[in-house]
C-alpha cells in the first residue's frame, strides 16, 4: 500500500522524538500531530511524499536541471507512467531513454524508481528478474475498524499509522489530542478534545471516522453528548482570559504564537488559556504594544 510505505517515515520520526517544538518533520506538539509545524492535513501529506522523493534524489547523484523546460526525474517518471495502459507495468530499462529525454541528461533510473516506491508514490513488483513499476492504484475503501482500535488502557483509541488513510488521519487529528505510543511503534493514541469538537463543522462530525469513535469508545461518546448539549449555546468557560485585540498585525502574531489555543470571538475579542498569559504578554511587548488588564468583579 502506498500510504503504508509513506507512513513508515512518519513512524520513524515519532519514534526518534515523541515530543518537540514542531519545527521539522512529524512531531507531536501540545497534543497534536504536526508536519513541519502545521497540523497534519491530507493535502500536505501528499505534498510531503512528493518532496521526500525529490529530496532523496538530491541526496543522491541527481544533478540540478538547467533547462527551464526540462522535468525533474520524479516528474518525468509520473508523466511517463501516467500514459501506461491499465494493468501495464514498465521496467527501468524500458524507461531509461524517455526519462533522459525529459530530464535532459543521463540519470540513475533504478535509484529514481526505488526512491519513488520507498515514498509510496509508485507500485512495484518483481518478475523475470526485474523490477516493474506503475502508478499505485486508487486505494480501496478502508473501514475505520481496520485502522482504529478502542483502547481503555492508553487513551480512548489507537490509530494504526501504517493503515490509516491520509484523509482519515486529518479527521482524527482535527477532533482529538494525540500521543505517540509508549512502545514507539506505528500507533497513535487518541483522546477526545472538546474544544476541537466544538469547532468542527457538521460535515466533519458526520464522517465515518468520527462516528466510529463515538460509537465504539466511551470517552468520545461522552464528549459527543456534551457537544450536542452545548452546540448553539453560549458557554462561559473557566480558566481562560478574554482579550480585545484591534490591531490586525498583533492579532496575527498572537495567533501564530498560540496556534489552536487561541479562539477568535466577535468584535476583535479572543480567548486563550490562563497559562498562556505570559506568552501573550511577550508577543504584545515585542510588537510594541501595551497590555491593559481589567479585573472582573467576580459575579
Amino acid at each position: 500500500m502506498a500510504a503504508e510505505r509513506g507512513f513508515d517515515k512518519l513512524s520513524a520520526d515519532l519514534g526518534r522524538s515523541r515530543q518537540s517544538d514542531g519545527s521539522d518533520g512529524f512531531q507531536i506538539v501540545a497534543g497534536e500531530l504536526r508536519l513541519n509545524g502545521k497540523r497534519v492535513k491530507a493535502a500536505n501529506l501528499a505534498a510531503w511524499q512528493q518532496s521526500g522523493w525529490q529530496q532523496a534524489m538530491q541526496d543522491g547523484k541527481k544533478s540540478t536541471v538547467k533547462d527551464a523546460h526540462a522535468k525533474q526525474p520524479d516528474e518525468a517518471v509520473l508523466c511517463i507512467l501516467a500514459e501506461l495502459a491499465d494493468d501495464h507495468w514498465a521496467n527501468t530499462e524500458q524507461l531509461a531513454d524517455p526519462i533522459r529525454v525529459f530530464f535532459g541528461r543521463q540519470v540513475d533510473v533504478d535509484a529514481v524508481f526505488e526512491a519513488g516506491w520507498e515514498w509510496g508514490l509508485l507500485a512495484k513488483r518483481r518478475a523475470e528478474g526485474k523490477n516493474w513499476y506503475q502508478l499505485p492504484p486508487s486505494p480501496p475503501h478502508i473501514a475505520p475498524h481496520e485502522y482504529l482500535t478502542a483502547n481503555d488502557r492508553h487513551g480512548s483509541a489507537t490509530a494504526d499509522l501504517k493503515a490509516i488513510p491520509f484523509d482519515a488521519l486529518e479527521q482524527v487529528v482535527a477532533i482529538s489530542n494525540q500521543q505517540a505510543s509508549p512502545a514507539r511503534n506505528s500507533a497513535l493514541l487518541l483522546t477526545p478534545d472538546l474544544p476541537k469538537l466544538g469547532r468542527a463543522d457538521d460535515t466533519l462530525l458526520a464522517t465515518e471516522v468520527v462516528q466510529w469513535l463515538v460509537e465504539h469508545t466511551e470517552p468520545f461518546a461522552e464528549a459527543y453528548v456534551k457537544l450536542s448539549e452545548r452546540r448553539g449555546k453560549t458557554i462561559l468557560h473557566e480558566n481562560v482570559y478574554i482579550a480585545r485585540v484591534s490591531d490586525l498585525s498583533l492579532k496575527v502574531a498572537i495567533e501564530k504564537a498560540l496556534g489552536s489555543n487561541l479562539v477568535s470571538l466577535k468584535n476583535d475579542f479572543v480567548a486563550f488559556p490562563r497559562g498562556l498569559l505570559d506568552k501573550v504578554r511577550r508577543v504584545v511587548t515585542k510588537s510594541g504594544h501595551v497590555v491593559k488588564e481589567v479585573a472582573a468583579d467576580g459575579h
